[in-house]
């Protein structure tokens, strides 16, 4: 007997992956899985969700054009690794049966919340994906050499030419120390929808009630996040021996030396231990 493919999701809802539907679709659902999926499957020093991943990319995209629309496309853009997990880049190049499910997944969330599918991956959200993976790289690969950062696929390039460069260190600590990234991702949505003339869909997720299997429903992304029953914040904070610590690069003529001036270090590897 062959069952359709599928899987449950924390608001209790069956999501399939040959025919998903957006009335299966749920903010909650999404800001909880992508706050629990690790970024780089994990191979960081420290915790990195796809969901401050995302939030990341979000203010990228604003920095650079400083319209909420493409902050909203850049806030969704990895929204479809809430149902299929965070398939690095490398296993999708052969894998692209699991590339189109997550494709028609991203394109049913498009529809959920009147997204334009070709906007979640425009130049602009995609620039900002690849400074936020620079900025990642700096920050939780600490045991690769600057010098070998490009072998490694990281774009460290991209620090030297974001004009507003200045301003991201403090910016990715504030989102490393959130205590949800689940409650900052769907306030972060929630506000932008009301800018952006989507009133309705935030004044209709506001109005579901809170289930008991914790249905997300957090205003604040800087204070106390959903709980689970047992009354614990659903994702921990960073552990106290995690260094908090984030690079402050100087932006320097690339032609004169092509090296980064850094304020504060790269964490070591020894300091993650």
């Amino acid at each position: 007997m062959n069952v359709e493919p599928y899987i449950v999701t924390r608001g209790g809802r069956k999501f399939s992956f040959v025919n998903p539907k957006p009335e299966d679709v749920d903010l909650g659902d999404i800001a909880h899985a992508l706050s629990h999926a690790n970024r780089f499957t994990g191979h960081t020093y420290a915790p990195w969700t796809v969901a401050q991943h995302s939030l990341l990319v979000s203010e990228l995209c604003w920095y650079e054009t400083r319209d909420n629309e493409v902050a909203l496309h850049g806030l969704f853009h990895d929204a479809a690794e809430a149902y299929v997990g965070d398939i690095s880049s490398p296993l999708k190049t052969i894998c692209q049966d699991i590339v189109a499910v997550h494709n028609r997944i991203q394109g049913v969330i498009a529809e959920r919340f009147r997204l334009l599918p070709a906007e979640l991956h425009s130049p602009v959200v995609h620039k900002a994906d690849q400074l936020a993976l620079a900025l990642e790289f700096w920050t939780f690969f600490p045991h690769i050499p600057i010098r070998r950062a490009e072998e490694f696929g990281f774009p460290v390039h991209l620090l030297n030419e974001a004009a507003y460069v200045g301003c991201l260190p403090g910016r990715m600590l504030s989102i490393r120390r959130l205590t949800s990234s689940a409650g900052a991702f769907k306030s972060e949505v929630m506000s932008l929808f009301r800018k952006t003339g989507r009133e309705d869909l935030a004044t209709e997720i506001e109005g579901l009630k809170p289930r008991a299997d914790g249905l997300l429903s957090e205003d604040s992304p800087f204070q106390s996040g959903p709980v689970d029953p047992d009354g614990t914040p659903d994702e921990p904070s960073v552990p106290k021996h995690v260094p908090e610590r984030s690079p402050s690069v100087e932006k320097v003529d690339p032609k004169a030396s092509g090296q980064y001036r850094v304020e504060t270090p790269r964490p070591t590897p020894e300091s993650s231990q």
